[in-house]
């Protein structure tokens, strides 16, 4: 901090005393020059310029210390990166009902460290980079996400090649992950249920008390609903893997959890239907079968009964479109309900010989088509990705061709189309089969 003086402006530049009299010092007196007088107020002096010559001239920084400081720099991509991921969780992570109110996309800086980091990290940017593509149309971010997922599924298959690799929830994440790029962004027809069926078999071989376990059951319960929309669009053979490898039975970490939804109960059941369906079974074992999973679906729904009971919301079902429900949560499982009786009724005239005369079909699938008008307001991802498999449903499976042409249309919107285009495509490329085989017979 410079000293202070009194002397006037004039004497200051030239470096010279100044006896600050008044109203002219003696050195402008004798110069002839005009005094400004003593200075009043602060004095600013700019010491940048000396300062930086200063320091120039006595010390060189180091190799290492200009690296440090330009590591300190984040590049703009990585801004950019950090807000397409935000953007992307934000819109895809389902509110939890349990313990836990953090989605396991929120989760995912937890579940790895070393090595596996970055082909997490490379998942999760692809399949963000995706969702915004899409969204925008964009087909340079686009790209740039396809070579983000190439990268990505390169360090996968590598990691999992090695013969001494075990399942970890960092690969388990990365293959979930994996999986919701082809459904947002499809490479070919069937990456999307590859990646799925991987997902469920590093599940299954996962032991009785697996680290993370928390992270684990949510994957676990996307990967059930997403599973379930795959065995209901599939191409028949991996249809058939889904349903053979997908034993959630036997996982018993799964099965342990306390707080686990009635919906996601109600999708175990909705396997065992699609099982019966797609199988050629004896008379004999379909109504066994039948029998069995009707009565849990009905020990189901008087538990989601009683459930909402306690909550004082009493469930009712509308034929208006515009019918309000006290939640999302609450519309959803209404249209899984649904779905499960449009199976049942699928089933019960699969293995009695009798005309087609209830109309339970018609009524749910109704039921199915009100539920998503509702959830449709919320705009949200999660819902569009688990409501395709009810919509998927209705459009093979509802003797109503106006609900069917319904059901089309909503799996062929925009919104479907711009957002899981994937999902999308696998949807209508079953209905157009199944209604292709209708007409040739």
């Amino acid at each position: 901090m410079p000293r202070w003086s009194l002397g006037c402006q004039a004497c200051r530049q030239r470096r010279i005393g100044c006896d600050a009299a008044l109203p002219t010092c003696r050195q402008c007196l004798l110069g002839n020059r005009w005094c400004s007088g003593p200075i009043q107020g602060p004095i600013i002096l700019d010491e940048t310029r000396a300062v930086m010559t200063r320091h120039q001239g006595t010390s060189k920084p180091s190799t290492r210390s200009k690296t440090l400081a330009m590591s300190s720099q984040p590049s703009p991509k990585v801004f950019i990166s950090m807000a397409l991921v935000s953007h992307f969780v934000y819109f895809i992570a389902t509110r939890n009902q349990g313990p836990s109110n953090r989605p396991w996309l929120h989760e995912l800086g937890d579940v790895s460290r070393g090595e596996a980091r970055p082909t997490l990290d490379l998942a999760l940017q692809a399949a963000a980079t995706a969702f915004c593509g899409v969204n925008s149309k964009n087909y340079t971010v686009l790209m740039e996400a396809c070579q983000l997922y190439g990268q990505a599924l390169s360090r996968y298959i590598s990691a999992m090649s090695r013969p001494s690799e075990e399942p970890t929830v960092s690969k388990i994440c990365t293959s979930a992950l994996l999986s919701l790029f082809e459904a947002i962004w499809p490479t070919n027809s069937v990456s999307y249920f590859v990646h799925l069926t991987a997902c469920w078999k590093m599940l299954a071989s996962m032991g009785t008390e697996p680290e993370h376990i928390a992270i684990l059951r949510q994957v676990a319960v996307h990967v059930q609903h997403q599973s379930l929309f795959a065995v209901t669009a599939a191409p028949r053979s991996h249809r058939d893997s889904i349903l053979d490898e997908c034993n959630w039975a036997g996982l018993p970490w799964f099965q342990a959890d306390n707080y686990q939804p009635v919906v996601d109960k109600l999708v175990v059941e909705l396997f065992g239907l699609q099982k019966v369906l797609s199988r050629n079974h004896s008379r004999d074992d379909a109504i066994a079968s039948y029998t069995v999973i009707s009565s849990r679906i009905n020990n189901l729904w008087v538990e989601y009964q009683a459930e909402q009971g306690q909550w004082g919301a009493p469930i009712e079902f509308s034929s208006h479109s515009s019918h309000q429900y006290p939640d999302a949560v609450t519309a959803f499982t209404m249209a899984y309900f649904s779905a499960a009786w449009i199976l049942l009724s699928c089933v019960r005239l699969s293995v009695v010989d009798c005309p087609d005369t209830d109309p339970g079909r018609e009524i749910n699938s109704q039921r199915v088509l009100n539920c998503f008008s509702y959830l449709s307001q919320k705009r949200r991802g999660w819902i569009y990705l688990r409501m395709c498999a009810p919509l998927t449903i209705v459009a093979l499976q509802s003797p109503s061709s106006e609900q069917r042409a319904l059901a089309y249309t909503i799996l062929d919107s925009s919104f479907y189309r711009a957002i899981f285009t994937g999902l999308s495509s696998s949807a209508l490329w079953r209905i157009q089969t199944v209604q292709s085989a209708c007409q040739n017979c």
